[in-house]
């Protein structure tokens, strides 16, 4: 990843990290609320819920590295000869 150059302890917004991740600013909103996404909440609303929530930029290229797959490139060879 290492896409996004930070200095220590700098913090990303939902857009920028959206960008980071290639989802849409809504998709990592609703995986960190669920708890699928590592994120650090500075504020909480009256009712509870996480109204200001950052992402740090590196536990999230840790989150990327833990899911990572080895690529498979799959062809399709045609009938056996």
């Amino acid at each position: 990843m290492s896409a996004y150059t930070s200095g220590p302890g700098q913090l990303l917004n939902r857009d920028d990290a959206a960008s980071i991740l290639a989802l849409s600013p809504r998709t990592v909103v609703d995986m960190a609320r669920r708890g699928e996404l590592p994120c650090v909440v500075l504020r909480r609303g009256r009712d509870g819920r996480a109204s200001v929530v950052r992402f740090d930029p590196r536990e999230l290229e840790t989150w990327v590295e833990e899911r990572r797959q080895p690529a498979t490139l799959k062809r399709s060879m045609g009938p056996a000869r």
